[in-house]
């Protein structure tokens, strides 16, 4: 940038580095990456609307940056944020002599980077699992993250440092691993292992897990969720719908219950455990009573217009955030069982795979497959808002996040685990 009364300098805005001037050439680096002033512009050129202009010089990818969404942050600064590892570090600032002359100028301009380091998300890590990972949960400690993989089976990784992820132990379950959930005490995963069924992993030492006991479902398992007692097991089993299993023996699991809603994909519980929402690929989302699990009841279903994915429950049990493929998040009120209603929208432009919610419940997480990470704002329901965006090379299928609420943890195919941070 043009420092006021003297010849043009270049100030060094790496995020946590104190302001200092570069020596004046044309061309510095920052951090390996090229630094380039421009001219000066004449008033005819000046424009109150620019503050910073930021370029990779490498591939000419330029993205132009407002004082007002600067100052206002609405929207997010997706256009920093969605191609940081390539833009982010490399400003170049357009000399408004008006602007810049101010004696806050120094101040005014640190503050703006600030907001920009504030609202930017970036990849803090990744683990190959070697398979393809479909789910992913953590350790009530966050510590561990557990990776439903695919043929490869279960993969647990050692994530105290998220930059450097480290595989713990795997247990190849045989089938195919598709989601994945904990106990209660974090003694035991329960896989949802396709066409092998439910599949219960004694994970209390990590290193080397060990099978408890498996039921087959006779359907396809895609996911599993556990009742709060952790007496029972709900099974989105494909063709075969709801499967509900005791599971208080583990080493003897138990199918006690069902419901066919047609091809189920995965299941949210009420939070009394007497209803679950069930995300069915053909027939949308279904309410079930399952108060009686040997013999749940339909309540009441509202048909989407996309291929639901997922289900995901707002805290307070009213509203359901349904990841519907192509259609993105589509917002429904579930207070009334019998007649869901639909709230709001959000097409993602991906293809929407699964939800996670912020503990606040005003913003969405969503693992949007070749879209990566989105974040939308769904504070008004009805107007959901994107906030960012962070693509994450492979197929985003399943998002967790931190119990802090600062890094999101993406199953993403191919590419394994993959951790992102900042999105607080």
């Amino acid at each position: 940038m043009f420092y006021p009364g003297g010849a043009p300098r270049i100030w060094d805005t790496t995020p946590g580095v104190a302001w200092r001037p570069h020596e004046t050439h044309s061309l510095q680096r920052t951090n390996g990456l090229p630094l380039r002033c421009i001219k000066e512009q004449t008033p005819a050129e000046r424009s109150d609307s620019i503050l910073l202009k930021i370029t990779n010089e490498q591939s000419n990818h330029k993205s132009i940056i407002t004082i007002a969404q600067l100052r206002a942050i609405t929207p997010a600064l997706d256009n920093i944020n969605s191609n940081y590892e390539n833009i982010y570090r490399t400003y170049i600032a357009t000399a408004d002599s008006n602007f810049f002359s101010s004696p806050a100028t120094r101040d005014e301009v640190q503050r703006m980077i600030n907001i920009v380091n504030n609202n930017r998300i970036y990849k803090l890590g990744s683990y190959d699992t070697a398979g393809n990972a479909k789910g992913v949960t953590l350790s009530n400690d966050g510590t561990k993250a557990y990776i439903a993989d695919y043929t490869n089976g279960l993969v647990i990784v050692d994530i105290r440092n998220p930059a450097h992820p480290t595989k713990l132990g795997s247990y190849n379950t045989t089938g195919v691993a598709w989601g994945v959930t904990l106990s209660n005490d974090g003694s035991k995963a329960y896989v949802a292992d396709y066409e092998n069924g439910l599949v219960i992993v004694d994970i209390s030492d990590p290193v080397h897990p060990t099978k408890l006991g498996s039921v087959n479902t006779s359907g396809a398992a895609k996911s599993v969720t556990l009742s709060s007692d952790g007496s029972k097991a709900y099974l989105a089993d494909w063709d075969h719908g709801l499967v509900i299993v005791d599971i208080s023996n583990p080493a003897l699991p138990r199918k006690i219950g069902s419901y066919d809603t047609g091809t189920a994909l995965n299941i949210a519980l009420s939070s009394d455990g007497t209803k679950a929402y069930i995300a069915d690929w053909e027939n949308s989302l279904v309410i079930l009573d399952i108060s009686d699990p040997y013999n749940p009841i339909k309540l009441g279903s509202y048909h989407t217009s996309g291929y639901l994915q997922s289900v995901t429950l707002s805290s307070d049990g009213t509203k359901a955030y349904l990841s519907d493929d192509a259609n993105g998040l589509v917002i429904v009120d579930i207070s009334d069982s019998a007649h869901p209603t639909k709230l709001g929208l959000y097409d993602t432009a991906g293809h929407t795979e699964d939800v996670a919610l912020s503990s606040n419940g005003q913003k969405a997480y969503i693992a949007d497959l070749e879209n990566g990470l989105v974040i939308v704002d769904i504070s008004d329901p009805a107007r959901p808002i994107k906030l960012n965006s962070y693509d994450t090379a492979g197929y985003a299928l399943d998002v967790t996040l931190s119990r802090d609420g600062t890094k999101a943890y993406i199953a993403d195919g191919e590419n394994g685990l993959v951790i992102i941070g900042g999105i607080k």
